[in-house]
């Protein structure tokens, strides 16, 4: 599934378990792909949630008010919590041929397992107004530019990612 997944939407996935593994989570959530595309700074969500005024402080500090702090002390992989899977599946389906940030939020927003809507609304952004937004940005996207596409010729890929997001965590 993940070979649809451009740049952007996959260090938003490495990033999420990042944070999963310094909030001493159990598993990723879905409010931490919010994070994560702040974190980040990439793609179109990013310059959405930015345009509206968000900043990843604000968005930290609110995911940290509703989920708290974890009590997990791991190194190894943690697995995406259920409502984290249904969002990822949810924006492949969106992405019909790629899948980006944009695809990710608007996941996180119709997703009604996850407290990421109400986080939005808490900072004071419009269910409504971010999905225009999003699609304002998609248009001015300049035409004809092909998106950075994960290639799935090498299976071991994911392992690599995983490797590689582990070595970055580890030497910071």
């Amino acid at each position: 599934m993940f070979e649809y997944f451009d740049y952007d939407a996959i260090m938003v996935l490495t990033r999420a378990q990042k944070w999963s593994r310094i909030l001493r989570y159990d598993s990723v959530y879905p409010e931490l792909l919010l994070l994560s595309i702040m974190s980040e700074k990439l793609g179109i969500a990013f310059r959405a949630l930015k345009s509206l005024g968000l900043s990843e402080e604000k968005v930290r500090a609110e995911v940290i008010r509703r989920l708290g702090t974890g009590q997990c002390n791991t190194f190894d992989e943690l697995p995406f919590s259920r409502s984290a899977k249904c969002v990822i599946e949810l924006a492949a389906q969106i992405g019909s041929k790629r899948v980006g940030t944009d695809h990710l939020l608007l996941a996180m927003i119709e997703d009604n397992t996850c407290s990421v809507p109400a986080i939005l609304q808490t900072l004071g952004v419009d269910q409504e107004l971010l999905r225009s937004r999003i699609a304002q940005l998609r248009q001015t996207e300049e035409i004809g530019e092909e998106p950075i596409i994960m290639p799935a010729i090498n299976p071991m890929l994911p392992t690599i990612i995983r490797m590689l997001a582990w070595f970055l965590w580890k030497i910071r």
